[in-house]
């Protein structure tokens, strides 16, 4: 009975850890905002990188869609504090705007398709 309290508490721990993983990415547009459109790179990688780790570490499907939230939440927020920073700093025009939410309308949309696919794919781990 104490193995499985542990086992469980272990999970727990992992799946915070990976909930608040998810938000570096936040700090990555802040950190590479100066790349302008380039950022959406950095952003598409860690996508996949943070989709493959949601999966990974989620036990059951209601784990990984709470993971895969956190991940759109980050993902628009970093869309939108990197586009924020260009737009104040480098370049303050109309078209600027525009670019950064096509690439938040990409990211949210690359972030919804890759978690339903990998959402319909994953067992519950016993």
């Amino acid at each position: 009975m104490l193995y499985l309290i542990q086992k469980g508490c272990d999970n727990m721990k992992k799946l915070i850890l990976t909930a608040l993983a998810n938000y570096l990415i936040v700090l990555g547009g802040v950190v590479l905002f100066i790349l302008g459109a380039g950022v959406w790179l950095f952003f598409l990688l860690f996508h996949i990188l943070f989709i493959y780790i949601n999966y990974s570490v989620a036990y059951n499907k209601k784990n990984l869609i709470i993971l895969n939230v956190n991940l759109l939440i980050a993902t628009a927020l970093a869309h939108l504090s990197s586009n924020h920073l260009y737009y104040a700093i480098i370049s303050s025009d109309g078209p600027t705007l525009l670019v950064g939410y096509l690439g938040l309308g990409v990211g949210i949309g690359i972030v919804l398709i890759s978690s339903l696919i990998s959402v319909l794919l994953k067992r519950n781990k016993e």
